[in-house]
C-alpha cells in the first residue's frame, strides 16, 4: 500500500444546521503524484490493490492515469460528508471505472456505499442502464445516456445529506432524495446489499479501474468543495479559546456532584476492557478515565486520549506524565475528525461529549475508520426528555437517545445494546458495533 499517491433518514435532518461552504480544491495537482492517496482492491478496499497496482496509478501532464494491472481503487485518505466534486474522464473501448462517494474503507463501494459508474458499453454489452455510465450501480438508472465514448465527459456530483445531483456534460441525470429509495439491490454474489438510503452519509472517495485490454482510465480537472453542516454553530467556543482555564473544569468535572465521577469504576466495568486492547477517550478534556483505562489494558495495551481543545491537551500530556501511564498517548482532534488511524483502535470511548459533536456525520466516519473491523463505540450522553429532564440539558443537548442513535446507525455502525450501569441516572449507556 502506498500513501503519497494521489441508511435511513437522518433525524438530525430536522436539525437546524449551518452550512459552510469551503473553497474548490485540487485532488490531482499538475506533474506531481498527489499525496493523501491509498490503493485498495475493487472489491474489498480493507485490501491493498493486486500485486503492482500501486504503480499502476499514476499523474502525466496533470492526467491520472489508471493503467495494468486492473482491479483496485484508488481511495483518499480523507473523508467527506457533504460536498461537490466535479471531473473529467475518458474511457477506451473496453474501459469501466467509477467514482466512490462516502465510502468507508472497508467492502465494495458499489453496494457498501455509492458507487457512480464510468463504463463504456463495449465493456459489458449486457449491462442494464445502472450499470453504465451515470448510473448508481445497480440501484439507479440515469436519466438519459448522455456518455461521449472515448472522448473527454465531465461530472459535477452535488451531495447534500440524503440528497444527490449528477450533471454528466451539461446534463442533468440524477436528482433523487435517497432516503426515498429502500428497494432491495444485490451483490455480485446474491446476497443483499443496503438499499441506498442506508448507505453512509459521509466517507471517502475514489477512481476505480476494472478496464480491460491495457486500456488506461484517465482522469483530470478534478476538484472538491466541501459544504460543512454544523448542527450548533458554536458549541466549543469555551473548549477552543486557547486561554481557557482547565482547573474551572477540573472543577466541574471530577468531583462528588457530577455522576459520571461518581460512577466511574462501575462505567469502567460495563465498557469490558481486555488486557492487551486499544481504547480512544474521545473527548478525554480532564483525563477522568486515562489511569482507569491505562491500568485495565495493561502493558500491552493502550488508551489513545483524544480531545479538540488546546488546553486540555496540554493539561493531558502533563497528566500522563506526572502519573507515569506509559501506554498513554494524547492527540489533538479536529472539529469533523477524531484524527486517529485506520483499524488502530478497539473500542471508541465517548462520554458526555457526543452531543459536542458540531459536525456529527463527519467525525462518525472518522471513528469509523479508526475502529477494528467489529470494534465497539461507547456512547454515554444525557437523557434529554421533555418535562423530566433538567432545564440545563433541554438548553444544552441538542437532541435525545434515539435521534443520536439514528445519527450514528446512518455512519453504518450497529446497536448492539443499552446497559443499566449503577449510579447513572441522567445518563444513558450505549453499546455500538462498528462494521466488519
Amino acid at each position: 500500500m502506498i500513501r503519497n499517491l494521489i441508511p435511513l433518514v437522518l433525524i438530525i435532518a430536522a436539525t437546524p444546521v449551518s452550512l459552510r461552504a469551503q473553497e474548490f480544491v485540487d485532488l490531482i495537482p499538475e506533474d506531481r503524484v498527489p499525496p493523501g492517496w491509498t490503493v485498495r482492491l475493487w472489491s474489498d478496499l480493507s485490501k491493498p490493490g493486486p500485486e503492482g497496482s500501486d504503480s499502476a496509478w499514476r499523474v502525466e501532464g496533470g492526467v491520472l492515469r489508471g493503467g495494468e494491472p486492473r482491479g483496485s481503487w484508488l481511495m483518499s485518505e480523507r473523508a467527506y460528508a457533504d460536498f461537490d466534486l466535479q471531473f473529467e474522464f475518458k474511457l477506451g473501448a473496453h474501459g469501466n471505472s467509477g467514482c466512490a462517494l462516502r465510502s468507508p474503507l472497508q467492502g465494495d463501494p458499489a453496494f457498501d456505499a455509492l458507487e457512480l459508474q464510468m463504463a463504456d458499453f463495449r465493456y459489458n454489452e449486457q449491462a442494464k442502464p445502472s450499470e453504465l455510465t451515470g448510473g448508481l450501480y445497480r440501484a439507479l438508472a440515469p436519466a438519459k445516456q448522455v456518455y461521449k465514448p472515448e472522448e473527454w465527459n465531465r461530472y459535477e456530483i452535488s451531495l447534500r445529506g440524503q440528497q444527490i445531483v449528477v450533471v454528466l456534460n451539461g446534463e442533468k441525470i440524477l436528482d433523487h432524495n435517497l432516503a426515498e429509495q429502500d428497494a432491495a439491490v444485490k451483490r455480485h454474489d446474491g446476497s443483499e446489499a443496503p438499499p441506498l438510503s442506508a448507505r453512509p452519509l459521509a466517507g471517502h472517495i475514489g477512481f476505480q479501474n476494472l478496464s480491460r485490454g491495457g486500456e488506461d482510465v484517465l482522469i483530470r480537472n478534478a476538484r472538491i468543495r466541501e459544504v460543512k453542516q454544523s448542527v450548533r454553530p458554536g458549541i466549543n467556543k469555551g473548549f477552543l479559546d486557547p486561554k481557557m482555564e482547565v482547573p474551572v473544569w477540573i472543577n466541574r468535572f471530577e468531583v462528588e456532584a457530577r455522576e459520571i465521577f461518581m460512577a466511574r469504576k462501575e462505567i469502567l466495568k460495563a465498557v469490558g476492557l481486555a488486557p492487551g486492547e486499544v481504547i480512544a477517550d474521545i473527548g478525554a478534556g480532564t483525563g477522568l478515565f486515562m489511569p482507569l483505562f491505562s491500568k485495565a489494558v495493561g502493558a500491552d495495551g493502550a488508551v489513545i486520549a483524544v480531545d479538540l481543545s488546546v488546553p486540555f491537551v496540554k493539561h493531558l500530556r502533563g497528566r500522563v506524565e506526572k502519573l507515569g501511564l506509559d501506554n498513554v498517548t494524547v492527540v489533538q482532534c479536529a472539529e469533523d475528525s477524531v484524527g486517529l488511524e485506520e483499524n488502530s483502535i478497539d473500542v471508541a470511548f465517548i462520554c458526555d461529549t457526543y452531543h459536542h459533536f458540531e459536525y456529527p456525520i463527519a467525525s462518525l466516519a472518522s471513528i469509523r475508520d479508526a475502529l477494528k473491523p467489529g470494534g465497539r463505540l461507547v456512547v454515554i450522553d444525557f437523557e434529554r426528555i421533555e418535562g423530566e429532564s433538567r432545564q440545563w440539558t433541554l438548553d444544552h443537548v441538542r437532541a435525545g437517545k434515539e435521534t443520536f442513535s439514528s445519527e450514528i446507525a446512518s455512519a453504518g455502525f450497529e446497536r448492539l445494546k443499552e446497559l443499566e450501569v449503577p449510579g447513572l441516572k441522567e445518563n444513558y449507556f450505549l453499546v455500538f458495533r462498528s462494521p466488519d
